[in-house]
């Protein structure tokens, strides 16, 4: 799992992805609800929040807690942190970045997203923190204010 602001900048980030819209059409094809709730609210980052938490609602409900891999740890450890699963990944070192703030992603849109998460309670906050999303909003705040860093022409996959 990734960090939640991350992930809603990445979703955001793909014109040709349904969620970018609000819409996840497997997730709705399997769960009327879903379906029924999307339909039903017309921002689409409303939806997008919404099936986010629908997201981590099922990664509650079916997954323990250490099936699931922070893309943070993973970067962090270079690698390692697959070792719970593949123990020779131990061995591993590979140089990691974090894209958690893209140069694709539109950066006053992130700061929107991530004051609309904050004012969210409920499953989301079951795997990151309020401060972890402060933390990357801060670093979205640095990053704007960095003229050298270049600003986005395109929108291709990342």
């Amino acid at each position: 799992i990734r960090n939640p602001l991350a992930t809603l900048a990445s979703w955001n980030s793909l014109a040709w992805l349904n969620v970018k819209n609000g819409h996840a059409p497997i997730g709705e094809k399997l769960d009327a609800s879903l379906q029924r709730d999307l339909a039903a609210e017309p921002d689409p980052i409303e939806r997008q929040l919404h099936i986010l938490e629908w997201f981590y609602k099922r990664f509650r409900a079916f997954l323990p807690d250490r099936a699931l891999v922070k893309y943070e740890d993973l970067v962090a450890s270079g690698g390692r942190e697959l070792a719970r699963f593949f123990p020779a990944a131990a061995a591993l070192s590979e140089n990691l970045s974090s894209k958690n703030v893209n140069k694709f992603y539109d950066r006053p849109l992130m700061l929107d997203l991530g004051e609309r998460l904050l004012r969210r309670s409920g499953v989301i906050w079951d795997y990151y923190s309020k401060s972890d999303v402060e933390k990357l909003m801060a670093e979205v705040h640095s990053a704007s204010a960095d003229p050298a860093e270049p600003q986005p022409a395109d929108r291709s996959l990342h």
